[in-house]
């Protein structure tokens, strides 16, 4: 007769839990934080002529240029940017009457239009780029590396649950793809 052995795996200890006003005056202060950045940077992108939803669009029609994509479908850059094609299509309107976009037939499938950068909208790009390292930079002046790396990983962990959240349906709102949604 076998006798088997079997080793229970210790099991990974929960995070605790933090009470509800702990995460109520966290919430808080994440709205709140929201609502300041847009407060400071609004003005900035203003003074390019542009706005931080247009800001967004060029920089990931940017980020896809540079990954070899040669235009995106409004589809995919609302995924990008966590936000529904209706809106995107309002903004892209806008920007095309610029002249910072265009809309072309894809080149990979023949019923589709891509979203791509004209050279204008690559000049504006680079001028704004020239600055914003620095604009953003001052937004962290108080704090330390090891703050900023910190506060990045919450962030972080907190988009991973949201995430989560949506993609289960859970969630209010569509299901969004996380690939390339960075847009500062």
């Amino acid at each position: 007769m076998t006798t088997t052995h079997s080793v229970q795996q210790p099991k990974e200890k929960a995070p605790r839990s933090a009470d509800f006003n702990q995460i109520e005056r966290a919430f808080h202060a994440l709205l709140r934080t929201f609502g300041r950045l847009r407060q400071v940077m609004e003005p900035h992108f203003s003074s390019f002529g542009t706005s931080a939803s247009q800001w967004g669009i060029l920089r990931v029609l940017q980020r896809a240029e540079a990954a070899g994509e040669r235009g995106l479908r409004l589809t995919d850059l609302g995924q990008r940017l966590l936000i529904q094609p209706p809106s995107v299509t309002v903004v892209v309107d806008r920007m095309q009457r610029r002249g910072l976009l265009e809309r072309r037939q894809s080149r990979t499938d023949q019923r589709s239009r891509v979203v791509a950068l004209t050279p204008a909208g690559r000049k504006l790009l680079a001028t704004v780029l020239k600055v914003h390292s620095e604009k953003v930079s001052s937004l962290f002046a108080e704090h330390d590396p090891d703050e900023v790396e910190a506060l990045a990983g919450l962030l972080q962990k907190l988009e991973n649950r949201l995430s989560a959240l949506a993609d289960d349906g859970r969630g209010r709102g569509a299901k969004m793809n996380r690939k390339n949604i960075h847009t500062a």
